[in-house]
């Protein structure tokens, strides 16, 4: 199963997020929930879950400024935003933290559910690729962590969709 954090400054629009999508039937679990940015920060130090919903406008820190902290920081969570903003300015601030979706609401349950089902896919083709590397490789190889860095951004720049 892959672990979600939903960031969402109203309280409503978290609650429905959390409750009305069947979350475990699409393979996700734990369910982690943040009201703004800052808080939504302190999740990922505890948790680093895989996918991450996150609203664009929210006090302390906005769901932009909150996910390019995250790729600064090293995370590697599928960022989703979820806003009822139609703005260029957010959609092309989205595609520059490599966001896998960008949903407008009032959301539709089903539209959630193809987006993660979208992400889970992104994401086993992620496990596939790293578990190939690591059996292509004898375990008697030493590979510096400067050269499994260097591995890991050629990856994530080259397949940018795979990496957030």
């Amino acid at each position: 199963m892959y672990s979600i954090l939903l960031v969402e400054d109203e309280k409503l629009e978290l609650e429905t997020l959390r409750d009305y999508v069947d979350w475990k039937k699409l393979g996700i679990g734990p369910v982690y929930t943040a009201r703004n940015g800052k808080r939504a920060m302190e999740c990922m130090e505890k948790y680093a879950p895989d996918i991450v919903i996150t609203d664009v406008q929210m006090p302390v820190m906005n769901g932009i400024q909150f996910s390019r902290q995250l790729i600064e920081e090293g995370y590697t969570s599928k960022i989703i935003f979820l806003t009822g903003y139609d703005d260029f300015e957010y959609i092309k601030a989205a595609f520059e933290v490599h966001a896998v979706d960008y949903l407008l609401k009032p959301f539709m349950v089903e539209d959630v559910e193809v987006c993660i089902e979208k992400v889970k896919k992104q994401l086993e083709t992620i496990n596939e690729q790293i578990s190939n590397f690591a059996q292509t490789y004898p375990t008697s190889l030493k590979v510096s962590s400067n050269e499994a860095l260097l591995f890991m951004r050629r990856y994530r720049f080259a397949n940018c969709s795979c990496f957030s």
